[in-house]
């Protein structure tokens, strides 16, 4: 009889030690389940906030878009409107009369001072009269000069602009014309002085009263 109570007593400690490891067991397992979800749930927390991030930096990169997308815009409507008020016929005009204006100035310039000294033209005469033929006839002081100047851009220029302003049919391909025998003249003026400011400056208002006059006969 004792060794029944003992043996009951013993498998009676047995349960509770084998109800003691499964219950620690279960412990365990809870406190890795614990800790399981704690990492999923930082892992949830952690692609929340990249996800965050992502939509705030994608409504920036949207917002810079829509501002670029509007500068554009605006842009070209500042285009749109100034062509509409300037038509190309307007800066025709403009060009020509300009250019007509600068050849004036420096026909009245070669006439006022033909030595070149006044305005520093002498080494300029000099390379003139190397460069060209019969010097001592028609470069001895810089007054053909100014009448080629003359004849060449500056009456042609002023046709080409009363025309425009009459609005001629052919005003069109007299600024082409005017433009090309800039082109022209500033080649010369290149071939004898080398490339300077001026000349440079010129060439690009003859290239652009061409490129517009060929615009305007093609519109």
């Amino acid at each position: 009889m004792g060794g029944f109570v003992l043996g009951s007593d013993y498998l009676g400690h047995r349960k509770h030690k084998t109800t003691s490891f499964v219950l620690r067991d279960c412990l365990s397992e809870h406190g890795k389940n614990k800790v399981g979800g704690s990492v999923l749930r930082n892992d949830y927390l952690e692609h929340r906030k990249h996800k965050t991030g992502s939509f705030v930096l994608g409504d920036g990169l949207s917002e810079h878009g829509k501002n670029r997308m509007g500068g554009f815009m605006l842009g070209r409507m500042i285009a749109s409107y100034f062509f509409y008020l300037c038509d190309m016929k307007t800066l025709l005009k403009i060009l020509t009369i300009f250019i007509a204006i600068g050849a004036i100035g420096g026909s009245v310039m070669m006439w006022a001072d033909p030595s070149g000294a006044g305005w520093g033209g002498e080494p300029l005469l000099q390379m003139l009269r190397d460069k060209m033929p019969w010097p001592d006839i028609l470069f001895r002081d810089f007054i053909p000069s100014g009448y080629a100047l003359l004849a060449v851009n500056g009456l042609p220029q002023i046709l080409a602009a009363v025309m425009l302003f009459k609005r001629h049919c052919l005003a069109c391909r007299v600024s082409l014309a005017c433009g090309i025998l800039l082109m022209l003249w500033i080649v010369l003026e290149w071939w004898v002085w080398g490339f300077n400011a001026m000349s440079n400056i010129f060439f690009v208002l003859g290239l652009a009263e061409a490129v517009l006059a060929v615009l305007c006969i093609r519109k």
